[in-house]
């Protein structure tokens, strides 16, 4: 029998994007304490600390809990992507928000020789830890971890455009390979494949992988199905990057790294 308002030959259902939900709090540190900044001036001395912060309700929070604890480094309200002038230059810059591309003051308000220790943000997956080694007009460096911090205000991304459930096309699932999900192909994919997003989890029970570029394109994909949606396949887009990954040997995290000059920023493998 068929079950009332059904016929033979309709479609079968178009299954609605659902948005990859935000990822729980880490347990780390929140925003703004000047626990950093009180452990810098624990090991260095506060005289040879500054610490910036964008937000002046939060800086003023920070300070009063810095000096509480017994320490006394500079704290200034301002945005972070300008560095402070009037205390460079710097031997050490340590970022504790992400950043898509290094600000040119890091890289002004560094001394030759130092150093620069940031937490590169990435569409794709996951964020790197970058160390990049200053000389005179650049910086060039390895990943040498893992991080995802919360990015700087300035680089935060655009909102998502929506996506157009109607385009949904569904295909037979695939096994998904491990390295699909690792810190040496998010590096990979998103220099080959610059404003897609991925993400993965636990949806409805099974693991499932997002994929979104935010202009409307989309993807789910599960061991059962794959449904894509808007303009581009952005499941065969990242299986052919994987299929070049692989290609290359899989290579992990470390042996990606970054220049950043006066051209512009980019990822190097090897």
């Amino acid at each position: 029998m068929i079950p009332q308002g059904k016929h033979k030959g309709d479609p079968a259902p178009i299954r609605p994007w659902t948005p990859p939900s935000p990822p729980p709090p880490d347990g780390n540190q929140p925003p703004a304490t000047g626990w950093n900044a009180a452990l810098l001036s624990a090991r260095l001395g506060s005289e040879h600390v500054t610490t910036v912060e964008v937000d002046g309700r939060l800086a003023e929070k920070a300070e009063k809990a810095i000096r509480e604890a017994g320490y006394g480094p500079r704290v200034v309200h301002g945005d972070g992507a300008l560095g402070w002038a009037p205390g460079a230059p710097y031997e050490r810059l340590i970022a504790t928000c992400s950043v898509r591309r290094v600000p040119p003051a890091w890289i002004e308000q560094t001394a030759p020789g130092g150093v620069i220790v940031f937490p590169l943000a990435l569409d794709f997956w996951s964020g790197a830890l970058v160390r990049l080694d200053v000389m005179e007009g650049m910086a060039r460096g390895r990943v040498v971890g893992d991080a995802q911090f919360m990015p700087m205000r300035s680089h935060r991304p655009p909102s998502d455009a929506p996506v157009d459930v109607s385009t949904g096309r569904r295909t037979p699932g695939t096994a998904v390979p491990d390295t699909v999900a690792s810190l040496g192909f998010a590096l990979y994919a998103g220099a080959r494949l610059p404003g897609v997003a991925m993400t993965d989890g636990r949806h409805e029970g099974a693991y499932q992988i997002w994929l979104w570029d935010r202009e409307g394109s989309a993807a789910t994909v599960t061991d059962e199905e794959v449904w894509q949606y808007g303009p581009r396949s952005l499941w065969e887009e990242v299986t052919e990057a994987h299929a070049a990954y692989a290609g290359e040997g899989d290579p992990s995290a470390d042996e990606f790294g970054l220049t950043v000059d006066g051209t512009g920023q980019r990822v190097w493998l090897r």
